[in-house]
């Protein structure tokens, strides 16, 4: 599936812009109304598991921005992941919760500016 290449391409870019080469990382595809795609971490075993949603994947209205936006996100949240054993006394909702503005404050303020600087 040419997405699902273009998806792991876009991962492994920002993967490695963050810094976290250092996971093991695997992709799996799942069919699901629920999210574009979600990570789960082991960081002990420093390994990454990428869970993307086939259905939108497929879509026409998928397009290689809207790929590497979501690979920026999931890719973030490896980077994050690390700082999850100093939360682990918190609302766990809560620490998602402030995580994921942190992520979304930065795709929506520095992601295009960073895509486009990558891509010079």
């Amino acid at each position: 599936m040419k997405k699902l290449k273009i998806f792991k391409k876009e991962f492994e870019r920002w993967r490695s812009f963050f810094s976290v080469d250092y996971y093991s990382v695997y992709f799996e595809l799942e069919k699901t109304d629920d999210f574009y795609a979600k990570v789960y971490t082991q960081i002990n075993e420093r390994i990454a598991t990428v869970v993307v949603n086939d259905k939108w994947l497929k879509s026409n209205k998928t397009k290689k921005e809207d790929i590497s936006q979501v690979a920026f996100h999931e890719a973030f949240e490896v980077a994050l992941a690390e700082l999850v054993p100093y939360t682990l006394d918190k609302d766990q909702t809560e620490v998602s919760k402030i995580f994921h503005n942190i992520i979304n404050l930065f795709e929506n303020k520095a992601f295009k500016i960073l895509n486009k600087e990558i891509n010079k």
